[in-house]
């Protein structure tokens, strides 16, 4: 019996306010003065001779509020605005906790130890709580403090008041607000055991394997987009070398770029969307409760590739992977990390190590061939599920071409295309 599942759900809009900076650099303030007060409590200076040491406080959001209360000094922000900005320290540190406590479990999986929120910032995100949220007839008020006049943003009524809204900067694309809603989801009855695994590359951002087969997915159009972005930037880059900065001219130029970089973005994050959402509806179809995906987040850390260093730091596969996450977690699924060292050369078959050439996968030792994505996929999937080959030839049968998908921006699902080639793809 399916169950709901009360989840948060975003959208963003641009907006644009004169006094959107002076807040952002009052946010940050405020947030350095939270670390401050955490750290001078933490961490007591050695004490004089003949006295003793003064006992370590650890302080959360609320006793670090109460300490700066009298020091906050707000003239654009709420009180409510004020706290979160606390809370977002306090949240740090959480985080940086469990990561510490995950570090002396395994340090493998760092390429450091990882350091606590030290830094002070210039800028930051701007919270706005339920509290200051407001709906006038088409117009939805951001309340700042007493006195102030309010952000006016353009709104529909019939979406309804957001939970929280969040407002940030983007080089690429200005001021803009994320408005977080909740809705309630119904879970589907997915079976945990049942796992489908996926490689994340570049040139096919994504191979699956499950029981129904192979699926690759093209990242051709991705990577054409990302060059085209870095060629804008360069062009305007050699543009501004040639006008004073932040001068009338130097802004209409970054205004511009904006407008043609935020295009280029949606269209990226329109094919993620609809990437993520057929392999979501594919394990809904199929009952896969379990998505096992390669632990490959380590490229993007010192990466020394020559040629392809940008090409690797700029791939939005971790992207991806986040947005099936997400979009499993709210039908009842669960997204785990598998290590994929050598699943491209292994053969899963004799588990010889072999050089791919191209796209096509063939092992010297026992003659398998297959595609090198469709090979990283497999040997993925046997890691998780701790099986032989033979087991998987018993249960799936002989191997199949795998299904190849191509982005359409008319459709609201990537369309299939089966290929006989998966190297034509």
């Amino acid at each position: 019996m399916e169950e709901a599942l009360v989840v948060n759900y975003s959208w963003k809009q641009q907006i644009s306010d004169p006094r959107l900076l002076d807040m952002a650099r009052e946010t940050a303030s405020i947030y350095n003065l939270a670390q401050k007060t955490f750290w001078k409590a933490l961490d007591k200076k050695k004490p004089k001779k003949g006295k003793k040491k003064e006992k370590d406080v650890f302080l959360n959001a609320y006793a670090i509020q109460k300490v700066m209360y009298k020091k906050i000094k707000r003239k654009l922000l709420s009180s409510d605005s004020a706290l979160a900005s606390i809370q977002q320290f306090s949240k740090a540190f959480k985080n940086y906790s469990a990561a510490h406590r995950e570090w002396k479990k395994n340090p493998s999986k760092f390429t450091g130890e990882p350091l606590p929120p030290h830094k002070d910032k210039e800028t930051s995100a701007i919270f706005f709580k339920d509290e200051n949220i407001a709906i006038k007839e088409k117009e939805l008020w951001l309340r700042l403090a007493n006195g102030k006049d309010p952000i006016k943003v353009p709104w529909n009524s019939e979406l309804g008041k957001p939970k929280f809204t969040i407002v940030s900067w983007n080089r690429y694309t200005g001021w803009s607000a994320s408005f977080v809603f909740q809705k309630e989801v119904e879970q589907s009855n997915l079976d945990l055991e049942k796992v489908m695994a996926i490689d994340l590359g570049s040139k096919r951002i994504a191979a699956t394997f499950d029981f129904s087969g192979f699926s690759l997915y093209n990242g051709k159009k991705i990577r054409s987009l990302i060059r085209l972005r870095n060629k804008i930037d360069a062009d305007m880059a050699r543009k501004l070398a040639h006008y004073t900065k932040h001068s009338k001219r130097y802004k209409k130029i970054r205004q511009a770029n904006r407008i043609v970089i935020r295009r280029i973005q949606n269209q990226i994050n329109d094919i993620l969307h609809k990437y993520s959402r057929t392999i979501v509806n594919h394990c809904k179809a199929e009952g896969i409760g379990t998505v096992a995906v390669g632990d490959c987040a380590g490229i993007h850390d010192g990466t020394n590739l020559k040629e392809s260093t940008q090409l690797v730091q700029q791939g939005p596969e971790q992207k991806l992977r986040k947005q099936i996450e997400y979009k499993l977690a709210y039908i009842g699924g669960a997204v785990v990390k598998t290590p994929e060292h050598y699943t491209s050369k292994q053969c899963p078959r004799c588990l010889k190590l072999n050089q791919p050439h191209n796209r096509d996968y063939r092992c010297s030792g026992c003659g398998f061939k297959l595609d090198r994505d469709c090979v990283g996929s497999l040997n993925i999937w046997m890691r998780h599920k701790k099986v032989a080959f033979g087991h998987v030839l018993d249960v799936v049968g002989s191997l199949t071409e795998p299904t190849c998908l191509r982005y359409h921006a008319s459709s609201r699902d990537c369309l299939t295309n089966v290929v006989r080639r998966a190297s034509r793809l």
